[in-house]
């Protein structure tokens, strides 16, 4: 039962996939364009930023979409609700059939972490070891684990090259299948018994961008269909108590990021926010085009 729920997922998953290869994929790198305009940047450069601006916003999607399920069905929680949120993002972006461009999103989402642990670090930020979520690089590491755990022979080369020891890599399958079935257990009595009797439905909006860099990561975004089909995938999955709204917008506040808000049942994603991906990616790819000293 619980496998038949999450393969409904994935096929959705492999439907965004495929969609993404066809005839959208101009209009898509298009915009990735216009995000990265460089007179040195290639066409693997472009799908790079494409990629990881992609990977980390759909993350983002589905890792505020735990906070949801986890309030609107008074899901237990053991250890960092913010661990358990990434988990569930993480078991629902990794792929079960092998198919790469799905493994690039997670693999992105996971350096998306790693490089803004090492840009806080360069920056002489304090570690927060008292804040709510785990640190850049353990959060990188997590996701890493995850993805080498769902399938040993196909990611731990990954995993090794990451940084991560051969000593913890052989732990990871562990890790998944804990996660995995975890996550299982605490939607079994809420999963759909059928995918087509919605409850609650997941509608998505993009309110209108400030100016053109906004108006781009809009553009990527909505063009892309991801947000789209990760909201049907959860609401034909799991048996919603009321219809839940997710908004990209404009926000006013610096420090507003993505956030989940109960009271109006909708998940806030800002366009600074994805933004600030696009900065985090540029950077890196300058500093891995520079000639590195002996």
């Amino acid at each position: 039962m619980r496998t038949r729920h999450i393969g409904t997922c994935l096929f959705v998953m492999a439907g965004i996939l495929a969609m993404g290869e066809g005839q959208d994929a101009a209009e898509v790198a298009g915009i990735g364009r216009t995000l990265s305009a460089s007179k040195w940047r290639t066409g693997a450069e472009e799908d790079e930023v494409r990629t990881f601006l992609l990977g980390n916003t759909l993350f983002t999607l589905y890792h505020e979409l735990a906070h949801a399920l986890v309030s609107d069905l008074y899901l237990p929680v053991v250890g960092k609700e913010e661990d358990a949120a990434d988990g569930f993002a993480a078991v629902m972006m990794i792929p079960r059939d092998g198919q790469p461009l799905q493994a690039n999103l997670i693999k992105a989402a996971a350096r998306g972490w790693s490089l803004a642990g090492r840009e806080d670090a360069e920056d002489g930020e304090d570690l927060a070891f008292w804040g709510l979520h785990s640190l850049d690089e353990q959060r990188h590491f997590a996701l890493v684990c995850y993805l080498a755990g769902s399938d040993p022979k196909r990611f731990n080369r990954y995993a090794l090259d990451s940084g991560m020891p051969k000593s913890r890599v052989k732990m990871c399958r562990g890790d998944y299948l804990m996660m995995l079935d975890g996550w299982m257990r605490l939607l079994d009595t809420h999963f759909l018994e059928k995918p087509s009797n919605v409850s609650g439905s997941i509608s998505v909006a993009y309110a209108e961008p400030r100016g053109e860099v906004e108006a781009a990561v809009r553009d990527l975004v909505k063009a892309s269909g991801l947000m789209e089909y990760a909201a049907v995938a959860v609401e034909h999955m799991v048996d919603l108590p009321r219809d839940i709204e997710i908004d990209f917008k404009h926000c006013t506040m610096p420090w507003n990021a993505a956030y989940w808000d109960p009271f109006k049942a909708r998940v806030v994603i800002c366009y600074h926010f994805i933004e600030e991906f696009r900065g985090l990616i540029r950077e890196d790819m300058v500093e891995r085009s520079l000639p590195q000293l002996e």
